[in-house]
């Protein structure tokens, strides 16, 4: 199971909120990125393909009504061009809540249900991916909001393994971030 952290900002604090991949491929069902013509060259390369080859499988999937899985997806449920992967995939969970779509995934449905308690109610808050901004530190959460935090966390009735990711992070952040 892969783990990927995704950065909640506060007005004074930030939390890294785990979002926990089962690979499933839920993500990647109906549903093809957009690639752009600078990344062929690298992912034709990656996986030993024909440009041109590359560029109509991709053209065909990505133009396909109804829509089609993404034809990177492995038989595995593994993107089989991860290290190249576009931007959009990057971003996911983040992009598909923003576009308000549901996916059928257990990872996505917990991250969210976490999200959305945090940020209830709540003036100033954004979610950004932790490699976005490598320079801007991350600022730690002070000591008394940690059970309001803990609080809100557990009233969202978590996996054990988010559990057991989260707690990672109540200590250093620094030490968890993928």
């Amino acid at each position: 199971m892969a783990k990927y952290y995704r950065i909640l900002e506060f007005r004074n604090y930030d939390i890294l909120l785990p979002f926990l991949c089962y690979e499933c491929g839920n993500c990647c069902r109906n549903y093809t990125p957009q690639i752009y013509r600078d990344k062929i060259p690298k992912i034709s390369e990656h996986l030993g393909w024909p440009e041109d080859e590359l560029i109509k499988m991709h053209k065909v999937a990505y133009l396909s009504e109804p829509r089609k899985d993404c034809p990177f997806l492995t038989e595995e449920n593994l993107c089989s061009i991860y290290p190249y992967r576009p931007s959009n995939c990057r971003l996911y969970p983040l992009e598909t809540m923003l576009h308000n779509a549901d996916v059928d995934c257990k990872g996505y449905k917990e991250f969210r249900r976490i999200w959305e308690k945090f940020a209830k109610g709540r003036q100033y808050f954004a979610l950004r991916n932790p490699n976005d901004n490598l320079n801007k530190p991350l600022r730690t959460v002070p000591n008394q909001e940690w059970p309001k935090l803990l609080n809100i966390f557990f009233n969202c009735k978590p996996s054990s393994q988010m559990i057991s990711k989260f707690m990672k992070i109540k200590g250093n952040f620094r030490d968890v971030v993928d």
